[in-house]
This record gives C-alpha cells, sequence and structure tokens, in this order.
C-alpha cells in the first residue's frame, strides 16, 4: 500500500472503506450463520440458544473490533495530510456504525424469518 498524499487518492481510499465495512459486515453474518448452525440442539432443558447467542455478540463485536484496528494501524498511518487523518478517523467511526448497524439488522431480519432455525433461535427459544 502506497503512502496517501494526494487528494484522489485519499478519495478513493474513502470509497474503498466503505466497501470494506460491507464486506466486513457480510462475513461477520455468515461466520454467525455458519456458527449458530453447527451448535446442535440440546435435549430436555435447551440452553443451546444462550450459547448461539453469545457467539453471534463475540462475532460481531470481533467483526467490528478487527476492522476499526485495521484501519487505525495499518491504514491511517500512510495519510500523510494531517486534515485528512482526522477525516478519515471519522469515517472510520462512520463504518463502524455501518458494519454493526448492517450486521444486527441483517440478522434480525434473517432470524425473523427463519424463527424456527438455529439461527433463529438467538432471538430465543421457540416453540416445537
Amino acid at each position: 500500500m502506497d503512502f496517501i498524499t494526494k487528494l484522489g487518492q485519499f478519495k478513493e481510499l474513502q470509497s474503498n472503506t466503505y466497501v470494506l465495512a460491507i464486506i466486513v459486515m457480510a462475513v461477520a453474518f455468515l461466520v454467525a450463520l455458519l456458527i449458530a448452525n453447527f451448535i446442535p440442539w440440546g435435549s430436555g432443558n435447551d440452553k443451546s440458544h444462550v450459547t448461539r447467542r453469545i457467539l453471534w455478540i463475540i462475532i460481531g463485536f470481533f467483526g467490528a473490533a478487527g476492522f476499526y484496528l485495521y484501519n487505525y494501524f495499518a491504514v491511517r498511518p500512510r495519510i500523510k495530510n494531517i486534515g485528512w487523518t482526522v477525516e478519515f478517523s471519522k469515517q472510520n467511526l462512520l463504518c463502524i456504525a455501518i458494519t454493526v448497524g448492517g450486521y444486527v439488522l441483517l440478522s434480525l431480519i434473517v432470524m425473523l424469518i427463519f424463527r424456527r432455525t438455529k439461527f433463529g433461535s438467538i432471538l430465543g427459544k421457540t416453540k416445537k
């Protein structure tokens, strides 16, 4: 990755950061979906939905935190203009909101549509 010294490079970096935020959100969602389906149903007093919920929260947190840390430690130091660095830091926070908000929204929609699946059980136990 080259140093960002021109306005055109900075604008391209901003666009790429938004796209990367959406990709991170989608990958975190798919990982949460896969892991939820790998956790087996329990028998008797089933608490597997709690395990799925905890892992769903952890995956969302680490996806957003990893995205933020990558931008903070790998991308931000390559920006040579201090004003652009401040603007990029603000944009990074906005991208974190997009990542977390999109992850939660997409997950909730899928959980509500497929309520009787393992992923849908994250919202709570369902009657069989």
